[in-house]
């Protein structure tokens, strides 16, 4: 019997309740079994519905932390390479102002571009070492709340340094200074009225990578057209501090808010791949072709490419600072005097890495003081140090 007949038959019931006869009371219990049956098949469907559920919310929940997780790479440890030492006479040159900002020097045109300090009010200026010029203020002085100092990056053309929520593009012949508004910070931490800039690096005459407190990502920024691009870091990881560029990657500095370690970390732009080193916190940064890291354990040259990591067996110090020039990484400590006496003496270390021919050129200066300086190599101006005030 079908559906159909059950129905045609419930029709003819008498509503009366004594008039129910035997085959139709067989009838009425084959309806209430029906329904019951129905009713189990619900109940059962439902659970399995629920059941399939559940899995499906946890591995949705759980994607966003193997994804961040994902980006974190365990290295493998290479050998240990034993350069040969060579002496090395480096020479500096004193500059005669205070340079206590980030700065970038302009080796093609002898100028130091920074970002100048006076007590809380900050600008971009100019120092002309060649012609021993003072410093020339290039842009208003704003009065920066958040007390981080900003970043300066060099390309071919400009000059783009960042302060708060503001980047100013100078042509570095003309001088002329463009200000910028950044946009809202797209990856906020949290809620803010500010979200200042913390380093830049140039990558072409129209792009610069920005770093900004706060922030879950990185922002591409192109200067000409004024459009912004977030590229989001791994969840656990704050926005970088420092940036190096290293062949056809940014490699950079940031914190792990879980551990307050520093991590280092690198960038593919094409791809946007982002890639943290784990169980490795550098002090110091640099690189050319391959990455070069400096840490309480000792000097490190790493092979991001292969993930592999090998110890170089220098005796550098850990509060030393890493740069890069040409074929050549750089080492540059300033080692003060044990003794308070005002007309102590200074000693800067400096080590010069030559990861082709595997040579290691070491030497000292001696200087009466903690002015700023240029470090010269074979007469050739190398990088502004500051080691006397924080950048």
């Amino acid at each position: 019997m079908n559906n159909k007949e059950i129905i045609e038959e419930i029709k003819k019931i008498k509503t009366k309740e004594g008039d129910i006869g035997p085959r139709k009371e067989k009838i009425r219990r084959k309806i209430i079994l029906r329904f019951e049956k129905e009713k189990r098949h619900r109940q059962i469907l439902r659970r399995f519905v629920f059941a399939c559920l559940i899995p499906i919310v946890l591995i949705l929940a759980f994607i966003p932390l193997t994804t961040s997780r994902s980006n974190f790479i365990n290295l493998k440890e290479g050998k240990i390479v034993i350069p040969k030492i060579e002496a090395f006479a480096p020479e500096i040159e004193h500059i005669n102002t205070s340079i206590k900002g980030p700065y970038v020097y302009d080796g093609e045109n002898k100028l130091v571009w920074f970002i100048k300090k006076d007590n809380n009010l900050y600008s971009v200026a100019l120092y002309d070492i060649l012609n021993n010029k003072k410093i020339e203020t290039l842009s208003p002085s704003v009065d920066n709340m958040s007390n981080i100092n900003g970043g300066i990056a060099l390309s071919q053309e400009k000059v783009i340094a960042g302060v708060g929520d503001y980047l100013y593009v100078i042509d570095r012949r003309t001088k002329e200074v463009l200000i910028i508004e950044l946009p809202e910070e797209s990856l906020p931490r949290e809620k803010k009225e500010l979200y200042p800039i913390k380093a830049i690096v140039s990558l072409n005459e129209d792009f610069a990578l920005i770093s900004r407190a706060d922030s879950k990502g990185i922002t591409e920024f192109n200067a000409t057209s004024l459009r912004a691009r977030e590229i989001e870091l791994p969840s656990n990881i704050d926005s970088p501090a420092a940036f190096v560029k290293g062949g056809n990657l940014i490699y950079f500095l940031a914190k792990d808010i879980r551990s307050g370690k520093q991590l280092v970390g690198s960038l593919d732009i094409k791809s946007e791949t982002v890639k943290i080193l784990k169980d490795f916190s550098p002090v110091s940064i640099s690189a050319n072709k391959s990455l070069f890291a400096l840490s309480k354990d000792g000097f490190y040259k790493i092979d991001t490419e292969n993930n592999q990591i090998n110890k170089i067996n220098a005796d550098i110090p850990e509060n030393a600072k890493l740069v890069s020039y040409g074929k050549f990484i750089y080492a540059v400590n300033l080692e003060e005097s044990k003794d308070h006496a005002p007309e102590r003496v200074n000693k800067i270390s400096v080590a010069k890495y030559d990861p082709d021919k595997n040579i290691l050129y070491e030497g000292k200066i001696i200087t009466g003081d903690n002015t700023p300086f240029l470090l010269i190599d074979g007469g050739e101006p190398i990088m502004l140090f500051n080691l006397s005030t924080e950048n």
